[in-house]
């Protein structure tokens, strides 16, 4: 197995990142099973699709508590609120 050292985007420190052989992405290709019905990505986990399909409504459920801005994913949020506040 390989680890890369990175800095992490939301807290600016150290952590080690596993990179995957290439065969695993073509398993991965392989398994998807959750296509998006607008746009014919596929996604093997459906809570992606979700948030995938999220993204194409325009429905942005994760408010930030400091502004207006909204976000389709928590993520996104959080890496907002450490960046912009």
């Amino acid at each position: 197995t390989l680890f890369k050292s990175v800095i992490c985007k939301l807290c600016n420190k150290g952590v080690y990142k596993y990179l995957q052989p290439y065969s695993r992405k073509t398993t991965e290709d392989a398994n998807r099973k959750f296509p998006c019905n607008v746009c014919g990505k596929s996604f093997t986990r459906k809570y992606n699709l979700d948030a995938h399909l999220r993204s194409h409504n325009n429905i942005k459920p994760y408010l930030c508590p400091e502004c207006s801005d909204a976000f389709v994913r928590k993520h996104d949020l959080q890496r907002h609120v450490v960046s912009v506040h």
